[in-house]
Formats: structure tokens, C-alpha cells, sequence
């Protein structure tokens, strides 16, 4: 579900019901499993109880990733990642050395020991920058996880259509809906055989078929790369 408290919560909520008309439609398809940087696994405190939480997490550095902010709010110090590895996942626990959370976006950054946890990418992802014609995103890859991992289980979907909307990205979804531990996952477009990343999930309907709620990375970048750059450059928690 959205997190309470984000400045777009309630006008994402209250276009749901509404049915607003989309801005802007264009075509999507989801990327393959292993097209996913990786997913962890935090045991988080919720009012004395001590919870597991999984989510989609995404490199930007060696060993910087971004995810929703509610992913990582109240955890621990210690992640276990499901690194993704063709159909299959190999679990690895790290120490989180650091994270840094967005003032008022569902966003966090997080540091990890090991520079080559599940295997960062020499060349992450580029945030793509906004643009005033999204008639150029020639193919978005929601999440398409259909794995099991630590009894979480996700289901693939279809998309039939994307509204862009301030800050927000809404995704109608066919027959099957993002699940619990996808939330944090990137959103990705693919031009040429270079992705680039556009948001991450962060929340969706109750009902399905049903919208799932992205927040923009354009909007916040200049905040994202800054924070990339000092978060991987220092050493002290």
C-alpha cells in the first residue's frame, strides 16, 4: 500500500477511484527476472514485533542501491540479499553500513558491505532525466518476478497502459498484480540495449486487475545523484 504521510499519497489514491483520464499512454512489457539487480530480505521492529520485510532494490554505485524509503525504515543492520541469477536466487548476508532517506518521497539510498554484492553492474542504470515527450520510452519493464524466495511469493503481470502524472507514474495491470516484496523494484525503460530508470514501486490497488503507484526518480534526480556520490565516498556509518 502507499505510504501515509508522501505529498502525492492521496491525489494517487483519489485518481484510483476517480478514473481519471491519463495524460500520456504509451505501451509497456515487464523485464525478465533476471534483468533485476536484486531483492533483500530485512527483519524491520513494528511495535515491539519483529517483522520480515522483502523488497526490490536497484544498483546506482558498486555498492549504493536505491529502493523505497518504507522498505527500510525501522530495519536493522544486516541485509540478506536474493541475488538474481538466471531463474535462480542465491542468498547473501551483508551489513548495511549506511542509509539515507528522502525528505518527502517514498526514496532511500543504502550502502552495503562488499562492493560486489550480487554482482553491481560495472555501468548501473542511468536515471532518465524528464523529459516533455515520453513518446520516447520505447519499452517500460515493471516488475516480472515470478520467484519464491523465504516464502514470499510474487506473480507476473501485464500492462496495458502508463499515466504520467507529476511525480507519480500509474501502471494499469492485466490479469496478475505485483505482490508483497515487489515494492522498490525499478521501473525501466530500454533504448537500444541501454535501460534507464525511471522510478520504483511503492505501492498499488487492492484490487486486481488494478493500478500499481511508481514515484519519479526525474523530478528528485539532482537529489538522487548527489546523495549516490557522497553516500558511496564515505567510510563512517
Amino acid at each position: 500500500m502507499v505510504t501515509p504521510g508522501f505529498r502525492y499519497s492521496d491525489k494517487a489514491v483519489l485518481m484510483f477511484l476517480m478514473g481519471a483520464a491519463a495524460l500520456f499512454l504509451f505501451p509497456g512489457n515487464a523485464l525478465a527476472q533476471s534483468s533485476y539487480d536484486f531483492h533483500f530480505i530485512a527483519h524491520a521492529d513494528d511495535r515491539g514485533e519483529t517483522i520480515e520485510r522483502m523488497c526490490g532494490a536497484t544498483h546506482l554505485a558498486s555498492n549504493v542501491a536505491i529502493t523505497a524509503r518504507h522498505c527500510l525504515w525501522g530495519i536493522g543492520e544486516e541485509l540478506t540479499l536474493a541475488c538474481h541469477a538466471g531463474t535462480g536466487v542465491a542468498l547473501d548476508k551483508v551489513r548495511v553500513d549506511r542509509i539515507v532517506f528522502h525528505p518527502s518521497h517514498d526514496i532511500a539510498l543504502f550502502r552495503i558491505s562488499g562492493a560486489d554484492a550480487c554482482g553491481a553492474p560495472q555501468e548501473p542504470p542511468t536515471i532518465e532525466p524528464a523529459s516533455t515527450d515520453p513518446y520516447h520510452i520505447w519499452t517500460m519493464a515493471p516488475p516480472d518476478l515470478p520467484i519464491d524466495v523465504s516464502d514470499w511469493i510474487r506473480s507476473k503481470i501485464t500492462v496495458a497502459e502508463v499515466e504520467v502524472d507529476g511525480p507519480v507514474i500509474r501502471m494499469q495491470v492485466g490479469q496478475d498484480c505485483p505482490m508483497r516484496g515487489d515494492s522498490g523494484a525499478a521501473l525501466i525503460s530500454i533504448r537500444g540495449e541501454k535501460p534507464s530508470l525511471h522510478g520504483l514501486l511503492i505501492g498499488g490497488s487492492p484490487d486486481c486487475p488494478g493500478s500499481s503507484v511508481f514515484v519519479r526518480f526525474a523530478p528528485v534526480r539532482d537529489w538522487i545523484e548527489r546523495h549516490v556520490a557522497t553516500v558511496a565516498e564515505e567510510v563512517d556509518r
